[in-house]
């Protein structure tokens, strides 16, 4: 059997989630990714804006997921004059480059976000699961 990385088991536990609970769940994933998505922004150099203009959330892999992305097309640039090769100048923000410093906007704000995101998505999960079962 070939190795998915984990993605059937994943599938798997989505799938055993009440839909009444994963309903539930769907405003408090939102919120989470549209709060990040701000914090990434204001955290974000702003020479140009296309970096910050890239920032986006996107679904994920599973109706529960969200993706945070930045860069893409916006912000993919050639390496140097003259040269074929491209670059997408989010992650030499993110993580420096050769001839600049990094400026961290991306895993700073996931940092300072996911938790409270986290936070907020397991008493909404407790809220929905008593609901559907009773209060113990």
């Amino acid at each position: 059997m070939a190795d998915d990385g984990g993605l059937a088991r994943l599938n798997r536990r989505m799938a055993a989630i009440p839909k009444a609970v994963r309903d539930a769940l769907q405003p408090a994933l939102d919120k989470g990714a549209d709060e990040m998505v701000r914090k990434m922004k204001s955290m974000a150099p702003k020479e140009d804006g296309d970096l910050v203009g890239s920032i986006r959330k996107e679904p994920g892999r599973h109706e529960l997921g969200r993706r945070i992305v930045a860069g893409g097309a916006a912000t993919t640039k050639p390496v140097a004059e003259g040269h074929s090769a491209k670059y997408d100048y989010a992650v030499g923000q993110e993580f420096g480059t050769a001839e600049m410093e990094a400026q961290p906007f991306f895993h700073p704000a996931k940092r300072e976000v996911a938790p409270r995101a986290r936070n907020r998505l397991k008493r909404e999960a407790r809220k929905a699961i008593r609901s559907i079962w009773g209060k113990p």
